[in-house]
């Protein structure tokens, strides 16, 4: 199930790590789709805020939760869950001739501010915050008619971006290339036993 909703960015300036990147303007909209996924918890991590969940075909996705909204004390490793987030974003993107050496993913101190497009109207102050990660890595896929690239993030767990209409670079993206992105991460809005 998919949900169009709209982010505002809240950072006052986007500095990457090392280059000298051109980022959008933080204050432009990023458009993110609600996705609903059923699978099983791989990890909990109540410190972090973060939980991991693997679906019937494999794929981890890693999700920052709100400790006040989603307690993860009631969620241990092997639950049957069905798990709504805002899917990860691709805000910028650069290819880069150096291959990437291990990159970890680096998450600032920016966040995104999200209003549930069901919420806009009727309850503009319903939000969720995003970290906002910067990342080199290599291209293991494009979908170029989902709008979607996917990379191996250090943990060996595929991380799928989904790209806005007008980020620049994705129409020539290609399998292999070696990128620099900027990217909101996944953030549950809902996690329930199944």
């Amino acid at each position: 199930m998919k949900q169009i909703t709209t982010i505002g960015l809240i950072a006052a300036a986007m500095l990457a790590y090392g280059s000298l990147w051109s980022f959008a303007d933080p204050l432009s909209p990023v458009v993110a789709e609600e996705v609903t996924l059923r699978g099983t918890v791989d990890k909990v991590s109540p410190m972090r805020n973060e939980i991991k969940v693997i679906s019937s075909d494999g794929t981890a996705v890693s999700l920052h939760t709100n400790p006040n909204t989603i307690p993860l004390t009631d969620m241990k490793k092997g639950d049957l869950v069905d798990a709504k987030y805002l899917e990860s974003v691709a805000i910028s993107l650069q290819t880069v001739q150096t291959k990437p050496q291990g990159s970890t993913p680096a998450v600032g101190s920016q966040t995104v501010e999200v209003t549930p497009a069901a919420a806009q109207n009727a309850n503009p102050s319903q939000t969720v915050t995003a970290h906002v990660a910067d990342v080199m890595a290599q291209v293991d896929s494009v979908d170029q008619s989902n709008r979607t690239f996917t990379f191996k993030n250090p943990d060996g767990d595929k991380v799928v971006l989904k790209a806005e209409p007008d980020l620049k670079g994705f129409d020539q993206l290609k399998v292999g290339d070696h990128i620099e992105a900027r990217y909101t991460e996944a953030v549950a809005i809902g996690v329930a036993h199944v």
